[in-house]
C-alpha cells in the first residue's frame, strides 16, 4: 500500500509513481493471476473519489524464432473469433455463453483466441482474462474490401487503432495488436507503416502485427520496445475437404521452400500463402474447412429463443429451407432424406479435414503457430465454426480439431493412400510433443474393415521435445486388397497411454482393377489420355468424322489449341446429336472465377456454367450415387478420404439429368459487390454435377469435373472410374 501526500490545485493534476511488487506471480493460460489496484482520493479522512482496476504481469515476445510467453517458449494453438451471438447479435446472449464458449476452447486445446472485425466487448475480456486465454486485440476497420473508401477512411483508421489500443491496453490477456488483414487497397497499404508507428507510440510494450496474411508486402512483428519490424511469414490457407498427399506436402515445405521451389518439385494448384519467405519463421494465422451446424436442432432453438427478424434466425431457416430444396432437385434427397443427417456427416469431413492440416503443420519444423478458422460459426463465416452459434460442439468437426490440439501427437502418413498392391507403400509416423521428453513403447498395427489383424510391430520410442521421426517403413501389400486402418499409439512402461492416432488406406489388386476389353473412340487433344490407355492395353481409335455411333468417345481434355481439334470438337457435337455417347473427363475446364459461376466451355455440345467447389472456410459437401461408374468404391454418401486425389474443385450447374456425383453448397455472401455497403447473412444455396449423363438430340454427353486424367497410372481410383465408365458406356449404348 501507497501512501501519497497532493498539493491539489484547481485544474488537472498529473501524477504517476512504480510500485515494486516483490514475487511477483506472472499471469498465463496455466496460471491466469491477476492482481487488484484500488486508488482513492482522501482529505480530512472523508473519500471524494475511488477507482479500481484488475491487471496482470506477463511478457509476451519471440526469442530464437519462437513465441515466449514468460521466458519460455510457447507453441501458439489460437482461434479466429467473430464474437457472433444467436440473439445479441455482436453481444454474448449471456455471461454463461460467453464463459462456455471460451471454456470449449480451452478443453479443444487452444491457448489463443483471435477476435476479429470488432474488438470484443469489456466482459468477454474479463472472462478472457479470468480463465486464461491469449487474445490478439483487433480492430473494427481492418479487412479487405471493408469498409468502403472514402476520403474519410485514413481518418477513420487512425480512430480505431487509437481507441481500441487506449482501451484494452492495461488486459494482460491482450498480447498482440493485429491491425490490418488481406491488404488490396494501396490507401491501407500505405498506413501500414504510420498506424504500426501509432500503435508503438501508444503501446510499448505489446507486439504489433501490421498485416494478417501478409498479402501488401509480406507480414511485420513490432516487438514489444522495437520500431523496427521483424520478419515472418503469416500465413493464410483453405486447402479443402480431402488432405492428401500434394496438400500435406504444401503444409509441410511452407517456410521451407519458396513457392517457385514447390512449382520446381512438382506441387501444383494452389500453394500456401503469399509473400512467403524461405527460413523466416511461419505462423499460418488462418487454416481450416467448415460445415454446416446441425440446422435441424439450431432452428428449434431459434424458433424457442431467437429473434423472428433478426440475421441469424432467419438465415439459419434459410439455409435448411435452401439444403432441403436442393437434395430434392438434385436427388441426393434419396441418400438424406433427413437433413440433421446431412450436417452431420459434413461434420465428420470437416473435423477429419481439420485435423489432418493441423498434423501436417505440426510438424513443419519452421511454423510457430496456427489459428483455425474459425471457433464459432455464423455470419459470413458460417460454417467454419466448431462451435455453433449456440455454442454447441459440432460432433467430430470439434472432436477431430481437439485431437491434432493436443501437446503430443504422432502424425501418420501413407506414401500412397491409395494404393496398387503390386506396388506397396510406405509408412510414415511423426511424432510432436511440446513438453518434456517422454520414453515410451510404440505399437503399430493394421486392419482390415473386418477387424482382422494384418501386421503388427513393436518398438520403444523417444518422444524428445519438438518433432521427432518415430518410424519410415516400406509395406508390402501383394497380399493384401480393400480398405484398411493404421491404429497406432505410443504407452509408458505402466501402460498409460501417451498418444494415439490411426489412418485408413485402400489396396486394389489386379483383379479389382480388371482392364476392360471393350473398345473406344478417343479425343484427346492434351495428349494426356492415350499413353494411359496404352500402357493399361485398352483398345482405342482416334475420333473422326467417320467414328462409329457404338463406340463410346472419351475426351481428355475439352479444349481446342489449334482449328484442327476445334473443327474436331464441332463434329463431335455432330456425333452426339446423331446418337452417339461422349465422354467428357474434364467437361467444363479448370478455373472458374472467385465466388461466382461462368460459362464452361463453348465445345462442349450443352450449355452449362461451372463453380468453384472447394470450399474454402465453408463446407461443400460432394456426394457420389450408387452407379456402375463406382463399383467397387465408397457410394451413397459423402466422398470421404479414398477420394482424395479426384474429387472436383469445380462444379457444373445446369446440366440436364440426374447427377452421378454432385455437390451442393452456398454463397459466403448474397452479393460479392453488395456485401461491402451491408451484410445480412449468407447467400443462396446452390448445387451442381461434379459427374452427370445429359441427353444431346439422339444421343448423350457425360460431363465429368472429377480429376481422373491427372491421376491415370497414380491413383488406382483414377484407374478404376475410368474403367467402369468404359465398361458400362460399351455395353449401354443408345
Amino acid at each position: 500500500m501507497i501512501d501519497k501526500t497532493l498539493d491539489l490545485k484547481p485544474g488537472t493534476i498529473k501524477q504517476s509513481w512504480k510500485v515494486k511488487i516483490p514475487e511477483a506471480t506472472y499471469w498465463s493460460p496455466d496460471n491466469p493471476h491477476l492482481y487488484l489496484a484500488e486508488v482513492s482520493v482522501a482529505y480530512e479522512g472523508t473519500v471524494s473519489d475511488c477507482w479500481s482496476t484488475r491487471f496482470g504481469m506477463r511478457e509476451f515476445t519471440i526469442h530464437n524464432k519462437k513465441f515466449c510467453l514468460n521466458g519460455k517458449p510457447i507453441y501458439l494453438k489460437a482461434t479466429f473469433f467473430e464474437g457472433l451471438y444467436p440473439v445479441k447479435l455482436a453481444y454474448p446472449d449471456s455471461r454463461e455463453m460467453a464463459i462456455r464458449e471460451i471454456r470449449l476452447a480451452k478443453e479443444a486445446g487452444f491457448n489463443m483466441i483471435r477476435p476479429w472485425r470488432k474488438p470484443p466487448p469489456p466482459v468477454w475480456l474479463d472472462l478472457a482474462e479470468e480463465m486464461g486465454v491469449l487474445t490478439v486485440g483487433s480492430l473494427a476497420v481492418e479487412c479487405m474490401d471493408f469498409p468502403v473508401e472514402t476520403p474519410e477512411l485514413p481518418w477513420r483508421v487512425e480512430n480505431e487503432v487509437r481507441q481500441t489500443i487506449l482501451r484494452d491496453r492495461n488486459r494482460a490477456c491482450v498480447v498482440q495488436w493485429e491491425l490490418f488483414n488481406e491488404l488490396k487497397r494501396p490507401v491501407l497499404k500505405q498506413l501500414l507503416h504510420p498506424m504500426s508507428m501509432l500503435a508503438r507510440e501508444l503501446d510499448p510494450t505489446r507486439m504489433i502485427l501490421d498485416e494478417s496474411g501478409g498479402w501488401a508486402q509480406g507480414a511485420n512483428l513490432y516487438l514489444p520496445y522495437e520500431s523496427e519490424p521483424t520478419k515472418f511469414n503469416d500465413v493464410h490457407h483453405y486447402p479443402g475437404p480431402q488432405i492428401n498427399d500434394e496438400v500435406y506436402t504444401k503444409l509441410l515445405l511452407t517456410g521451407i521452400k519458396s513457392h517457385d521451389q514447390m512449382r520446381a518439385i512438382g506441387l501444383k494448384s494452389r500453394l500456401p500463402g503469399r509473400n512467403v519467405v524461405p527460413g523466416l519463421m511461419t505462423f499460418f494465422s488462418e487454416l481450416g474447412y467448415g460445415s454446416l451446424p446441425d440446422l435441424v436442432d439450431n432452428n428449434k432453438r431459434f424458433a424457442k429463443v431467437g429473434n423472428p427478424i433478426a440475421p441469424p434466425t432467419l438465415y439459419h431457416r434459410r439455409l435448411a429451407d435452401g439444403h432441403k430444396q436442393a437434395l430434392k432437385e438434385s436427388g441426393f434427397d434419396r441418400i438424406y432424406p433427413n437433413l440433421k443427417e446431412f450436417c452431420l456427416d459434413q461434420q465428420q469431413i470437416h473435423g477429419a479435414a481439420n485435423k489432418r492440416m493441423i498434423e501436417a503443420v505440426r510438424c513443419n519444423r519452421l511454423v510457430i503457430g496456427y489459428c483455425v478458422h474459425a471457433l464459432t460459426a455464423g455470419d459470413w463465416i458460417m460454417g467454419a465454426g466448431l462451435l455453433d452459434l449456440f455454442r454447441n460442439p459440432k460432433t467430430y468437426a470439434y472432436g477431430g480439431t481437439k485431437a491434432a490440439n493436443r501437446p503430443r501427437i504422432i502424425a501418420i502418413r501413407m506414401h500412397p493412400r491409395n494404393v496398387y498392391s503390386n506396388q506397396g507403400t510406405r509408412i510414415e509416423i511423426t511424432g510432436v510433443n511440446e513438453l518434456d521428453e517422454i520414453k515410451g513403447i510404440l505399437t503399430m498395427e493394421i486392419v482390415s474393415d473386418d477387424d482382422g489383424t494384418v501386421f503388427t510391430k513393436k518398438m520403444n520410442v523417444t518422444l524428445a521435445s519438438g518433432i521427432t521421426e518415430l518410424l519410415r517403413e516400406r509395406l508390402d501389400t501383394k497380399a493384401l486388397e480393400g480398405a484398411y486402418t493404421i491404429r497406432a499409439q505410443i504407452t509408458a512402461d505402466n501402460g498409460v497411454l501417451i498418444t494415439d492416432n490411426k489412418y485408413g488406406f485402400d489396396v486394389f489388386d489386379e483383379k479389382r482393377l480388371a482392364v476392360p476389353a471393350e473398345r473406344i473412340a478417343v479425343l484427346d487433344p492434351s495428349h494426356s489420355l492415350k499413353p494411359f490407355l496404352r500402357q493399361a492395353g485398352i483398345t482405342f481409335v482416334e475420333f473422326s468424322a467417320s467414328t462409329d455411333h457404338s463406340l463410346p468417345v472419351f475426351v481428355s481434355r475439352t479444349e481446342a489449341k489449334t482449328p484442327a481439334q476445334k473443327d474436331l470438337f464441332g463434329k463431335l457435337k455432330g456425333f452426339t446429336k446423331a446418337g452417339g455417347t461422349a465422354v467428357y473427363l474434364q467437361g467444363g475446364g479448370l478455373k472458374a472465377p472467385w465466388a461466382r459461376a461462368a460459362e464452361a466451355s463453348s465445345l462442349l455440345p450443352v450449355r452449362v456454367r461451372m463453380k468453384a467447389a472447394i470450399g474454402l472456410w465453408l463446407g461443400i459437401s460432394h456426394l457420389v450415387n450408387d452407379h456402375p461408374f463406382f463399383d467397387g468404391l465408397p457410394v451413397n454418401g459423402m466422398m470421404g478420404p479414398v477420394y482424395e486425389n479426384v474429387w472436383a474443385q469445380h462444379t457444373l450447374l445446369d446440366v440436364g439429368g440426374e447427377p452421378i456425383v454432385g455437390a451442393i453448397g452456398f454463397d459466403f455472401s448474397p452479393d460479392f459487390e453488395l456485401r461491402k455497403r451491408h451484410y445480412y447473412g449468407p447467400g443462396d444455396t446452390w448445387w451442381g454435377s461434379d459427374m452427370a449423363m445429359a441427353p444431346v438430340g439422339s444421343g448423350r454427353c457425360i460431363l465429368s469435373q472429377l480429376r481422373l486424367v491427372d491421376n491415370l497410372g497414380k491413383d488406382p481410383v483414377a484407374d478404376k472410374i475410368l474403367f467402369n465408365m468404359i465398361e458400362w458406356t460399351t455395353t449401354h449404348r443408345r
